[in-house]
């Protein structure tokens, strides 16, 4: 059986256009941090994230990644509710907060 190799979309170079809108509207679909464009030959951008560079993955939007934030918050809220114990101290709760701020707001 062969395998399909696939490419980083930070090495498909696409047109000014589509550069802007996937920097401005998408993250990066492994880690949801920022994206930022590089120049590329022929009049061209790659798009790539701050934190996997060459290897990234591909682009998830940011109204997905927003959407799927606010489920995890309601499951995270409904999993404290059947499982206190879980949760014991303030460390845990600070933890997961800071976590979703990042990922939400970028910091």
């Amino acid at each position: 059986m062969s395998r399909i190799k696939r490419v980083p979309a930070a090495l498909t170079p696409v047109d000014d256009i589509t550069a802007q809108v996937l920097r401005r509207d998408y993250v990066c679909a492994g880690c949801w941090h920022s994206l930022y464009c590089v120049h590329a030959p022929g009049r061209k951008w790659v798009v790539k994230c701050g934190e996997c560079e060459d290897e990234t993955p591909g682009y998830a939007s940011k109204y997905w990644v927003e959407k799927r934030v606010n489920e995890s918050l309601m499951e995270l809220r409904e999993v404290r509710q059947g499982y206190p114990e879980l949760f014991r101290g303030e460390e845990t709760d600070l933890f997961v907060e800071e976590k979703i701020d990042i990922l939400v707001n970028g910091g």
